[in-house]
């Protein structure tokens, strides 16, 4: 499992199926949790938090070395082909998710695959609170859906839980209608 938080409690999680027949053991709802977190995660193409220290090694794209996150707190050490910079002279624009090279190096990143090495301090302290919503929506909506039934029918009436995808019942997936939510945290260029 990662070593990364969940983005809900199990006690949340709990306390939130208090009102329905749902019921989750913490074994099952602390897997659920973070199933539900990586999935968010993984939409997102970062951690989104808590707040850590990466190194990462990048390439330069048009002249830019992007950084996978959307809250930097702190760059803590640059390499860029084998030479150590000062971070106080790296800039970074928070509208493209870029590193601007500082005048030391004529403006231009190395050009080798992987030939800059950033060390940096980034993410939320705390879950944003609709990404906490989000995920525990996912686990209550996947107990609630059995995973092999697509549809239920008497001679009078159906039902028909939600589906992650034709004909496929249940699973912790985002959903069209809940991409949005994760949308302000996601990276658009990587």
């Amino acid at each position: 499992m990662s070593d990364l938080q969940t983005f809900a409690t199990t006690d949340e999680l709990s306390s939130l199926l208090a009102d329905t027949n749902l019921t989750v053991s913490n074994d099952a709802a602390e897997l659920d949790l973070a199933a539900a977190s990586q999935a968010i995660r993984n939409f997102a193409r970062w951690h989104i938090a808590p707040l850590r220290v990466d190194t990462v090694r990048l390439t330069a794209r048009a002249g830019l070395v992007y950084l996978p996150t959307l809250q930097l707190d702190e760059i803590v050490s640059v390499t860029s082909d084998g030479v150590t910079l000062d971070p106080a002279t790296v800039v970074f624009d928070p509208d493209a998710g870029a590193l601007i090279p500082p005048r030391l190096l004529y403006g231009r990143w190395s050009r080798y695959r992987g030939g800059v090495v950033v060390q940096y301090r980034h993410g939320y302290a705390d879950v944003p609170a609709d990404l906490k919503r989000l995920c525990l929506e996912l686990v209550i909506r996947s107990r609630a859906a059995p995973t092999s039934m697509t549809r239920e029918q008497t001679m009078s009436s159906s039902a028909t839980p939600s589906l992650s995808a034709p004909n496929v019942a249940g699973g912790i997936v985002l959903l069209p209608h809940e991409e949005p939510t994760v949308n302000p945290y996601r990276i658009a260029v990587l």
